[in-house]
């Protein structure tokens, strides 16, 4: 069941605005770098002086990342080409080296957020 808002937190006004194309599409780049969910809670959030939380994207490290995954992916389908004597070997060399991009990738968080 759909919880019903009080009366107070109801909004009755509405408010028009005049932007031009290339405004409301910085406006409409902000939004989708925020933690906004709506074009009306960021307009809202940054009228009232309220903090509005964007975020901030590292290409290099989002490269890192899709790296990262497609290494883990070619090594699940390197697995199923092992032999079953070999298959213990190979799962200790695979377990080495998730440790070692686990690793990897704390550091790089831990430096990324500094």
């Amino acid at each position: 069941m759909k919880k019903r808002k009080s009366l107070e937190n109801t909004r009755f006004q509405s408010m028009e605005i005049c932007v031009s194309q290339v405004e409301l599409q910085r406006i409409k780049d902000n939004v989708a770098n925020s933690t906004c969910h709506n074009l009306s809670q960021y307009v809202r959030q940054c009228s009232l002086g309220d903090p509005v939380t964007v975020y901030h994207r590292n290409k290099s490290f989002d490269e890192f990342v899709n790296e990262i995954i497609s290494l883990r992916r070619e090594l699940q389908e390197m697995r199923k080409f092992f032999s079953k004597e070999k298959e213990e070997q190979a799962i200790v060399l695979i377990t080495q080296i998730k440790e070692s991009i686990n690793k990897l990738a704390d550091h790089v968080r831990q430096n990324w957020n500094k």
